[in-house]
């Protein structure tokens, strides 16, 4: 008879006290075999092991067991955003992180400051990073970062790149959030230049790991407000550069900077409790911001739900710290043009609103009572416009940086004049002369920056708009040569998708017009024998497709149900 027949509650079993971290966690039998025991080496784990275990004293053990008891609820959840193809995506993949089994929120961070982040053998005699660092794998994507990925991601080299200083930094100081998601973006960088299954499962690995440390501290951040929300802010938005670097199209990013988002005002509105340098506040600071900037010109803004209502054309001053602290290495020295797209985003979106109403408005009265009514988006069109156009870059700045700069202006300026156009800009109308002279800017710009400089990474949102705007053959021939050579030098999935985009547009958009002169053709017949084909061609003629600009992102990734950011 059974203990539970009889009424007698269960005996518990206690975990074994002698197993891999990975095996304890998934209530395995362990071998014991070190470094690497069979249960872990057939599942493909990352082994790993608690130090001395013989001579862990009896809190540690109730430590741990609390910690097992919260991941055993966390291993429920199926990580479906970690799912691949070629990789495994079970839990069983995901072994237990110091986070949820070591760590006390008061306890001191480790003291890295003199600690060369570059040094990998130093690194790899940490402690706290031993049972990352273990793996072969683990360790070669490390270093990947700081020789390559770390390179791509910034327009600065040597000391001035945060992201293989800063950054670094803070993954060291929390291996169980920052340094999980920096290895998982080191692992999609890896694999974009050639896919390897060993490295594949192992960023899946650790792109779960980071995503579960993340809801663990955002739920500790919630139940306790003094938590420390670096690490947490930190994750997120490397996370966000995971789905850059990816080439995502269904949404991902904006689930993580909708976390960014919550977590940066949490960081703004304690600055003095934060233990951190402000070096690495700052980095996180322009990080975000540029996330944010990109993603907000091109998707709904209801969809980010980031800023709530659409802003005021008034100065937003989110960059009033970057001309003294920042380090250039996204927006290079167009800050200013930064702080003025969710001015110019929203002002295109109210006045495509307005043009659609307008559209819409059946009684002659109605539109007259309409067009009484002083239009102050004119307005302040005109006054954003002279403010773009104004724009000049530092006196100090460097050459590369000052010649991105003048791409975006000449972007942000196409995107505002083609949503202000009189008449409205469809598959229909010829294209305004401004935009053949801004073609021809353009093409000079290209011309003058390198293919390999660094900040040819953040080109990805002006190349887009412009090729969204292509009609002529060597218009989208250039965009296109551009983008594959970007492609192929930085390997990053979001330029990938927008070569991808832009030849699914052109393709429709030839199709339209094809379909648009067939119907020309039938109401306009030659005198050429071919009056059965003409009957043909009016048994199937269609009313010419009337297509909105294609300067409208928003719009764009609707029709082709995209939730892409070009960040």
């Amino acid at each position: 008879m059974s203990r539970e027949s009889s009424g007698q509650p269960p005996v518990k079993r206690r975990r074994s006290k002698d197993g891999c971290r990975p095996c304890r966690i998934r209530k395995k039998k362990c071998d014991g075999r070190k470094p690497t025991c069979v249960s872990c080496e057939r599942n493909v784990l990352l082994c790993s092991w608690f130090p001395n275990t013989a001579a862990t004293d009896t809190s540690k053990d109730d430590a741990f067991e609390t910690g097992l008891s919260l991941v055993s609820h966390s291993r429920k959840r199926k990580l479906s955003s970690c799912s691949s193809d070629d990789s495994a995506s079970s839990e069983d993949h995901l072994f237990p992180t110091a986070w949820e089994s070591e760590w006390h929120e008061h306890d001191p961070l480790p003291d890295f400051q003199d600690l060369d982040v570059l040094d990998i053998a130093t690194l790899r005699q940490q402690p706290t990073l031993e049972p990352i660092f273990r793996s072969p794998i683990s360790l070669l994507l490390y270093q990947h970062w700081v020789e390559r990925t770390g390179d791509v991601m910034s327009a600065h080299r040597g000391k001035l790149n945060a992201f293989k200083t800063e950054l670094p930094r803070l993954a060291i100081a929390y291996p169980d959030t920052v340094l999980q998601s920096l290895l998982a973006c080191s692992g999609i960088h890896y694999c974009n230049a050639g896919r390897t299954p060993d490295i594949e499962t192992s960023t899946w690995t650790h792109l779960g790991l980071a995503l579960r440390s993340l809801k663990y501290g955002l739920t500790k951040l919630v139940a306790n407000p003094g938590t420390d929300p670096i690490p947490l802010l930190a994750t997120a938005l490397v996370l966000c550069f995971v789905e850059t670097t990816r080439g995502d199209v269904s949404g991902v990013l904006s689930q993580h900077l909708r976390a960014a988002h919550i977590l940066f005002n949490v960081v703004l509105s304690s600055p003095s409790s934060l233990r951190i340098d402000e070096s690495i506040l700052e980095f996180l600071k322009e990080f975000y911001t540029y996330v944010l900037r990109i993603t907000e010109i091109s998707n709904d803004s209801q969809i980010i739900v980031l800023h709530g209502s659409v802003r005021q054309e008034t100065p937003t001053g989110d960059f009033a710290w970057v001309s003294g602290k920042s380090y250039g290495m996204l927006v290079g020295c167009s800050y200013e043009l930064f702080d003025m797209i969710p001015q110019v985003s929203a002002l295109a979106r109210r006045k495509r609103q307005r043009i659609k109403e307008n559209s819409k408005q059946s009684s002659s009265s109605a539109r007259s009572k309409h067009q009484e009514e002083p239009d102050t988006d004119e307005m302040a069109y005109r006054i954003l416009r002279s403010r773009i156009l104004f724009w000049r870059p530092p006196s100090d700045a460097r050459q590369d940086f000052i010649t991105c700069g003048w791409i975006y202006q000449q972007a942000i300026l196409c995107y505002l004049d083609v949503s202000f156009a009189n008449p409205p800009i469809t598959a229909q109308t010829p294209l305004p002369r401004f935009i053949h002279e801004r073609f021809e800017r353009l093409k000079c710009l290209l011309d003058e920056l390198p293919i390999d400089a660094p900040i040819s990474h953040t080109l990805c949102w002006p190349l887009a708009l412009f090729g969204s705007l292509a009609r002529k053959a060597d218009h989208r021939e250039l965009i296109l040569n551009r983008l594959q050579a970007m492609w192929e030098l930085l390997r990053l999935g979001n330029i990938n998708t927008t070569m991808n985009f832009l030849k699914r547009l052109w393709e429709d958009d030839g199709s339209d017009m094809s379909d648009n002169a067939a119907s020309s053709s039938c109401d306009h017949p030659t005198t050429t024998k071919n009056s059965s084909a003409m009957v043909r061609a009016t048994k199937r003629k269609r009313a010419p497709k009337i297509i909105s600009d294609n300067s409208d992102m928003e719009a764009l990734m609707k029709k082709y149900e995209l939730m892409f950011s070009f960040a």
